[in-house]
């Protein structure tokens, strides 16, 4: 697997906050590292079938398997790096995404599709082209398969 690794300090306080730069998530067969504490932040969506009745009460029932939500954050990244990223979307926009579940307390393999994607411009060059962004962004969406 190859691995994307971005060129900066994550952890400039020197305080253990966990290991950076070690496999994170795997999509399709690329790591992306962990280079943010506030990285991978992760939401579980119940689905259901109904919501309440006209007295109020919940009268639905669960539907399918809980699904996840995954952030993928990274303070800076070249634009080279950062375009490899999000070319593997363009290639294929659901993905085999492998990442440990705050559930199962293991990591774990699920299709998944690439939702919005963001990132600002850090540095230009002398042509007006972006060299570095930063608060790169993307949530990846368990598909339910």
């Amino acid at each position: 697997m190859r691995s994307l690794r971005a060129n900066f300090n994550p952890n400039p306080t020197g305080k253990n906050l966990g290991k950076y730069n070690e496999e994170f998530l795997v999509v399709n067969g690329k790591t992306f590292p962990m280079v943010r504490a506030d990285s991978g932040k992760q939401t579980v969506a119940t689905m259901v079938s109904d919501a309440r009745n006209a007295q109020g009460v919940f009268i639905g029932q669960k539907i399918g398997r809980d699904q996840s939500k995954v952030e993928y954050v990274a303070s800076a990244l070249t634009a080279q790096e950062w375009s490899e990223i999000l070319m593997i979307f363009e290639r294929s926009f659901v993905n085999d995404v492998t990442y440990f579940d705050m559930v199962t307390g293991s990591k774990i393999t699920r299709k998944m599709y690439v939702n919005d994607r963001t990132a600002s411009p850090l540095a230009v060059d002398e042509e007006g082209n972006v060299t570095v962004w930063k608060d790169c962004a993307l949530n990846l969406i368990d598909t339910g398969m």
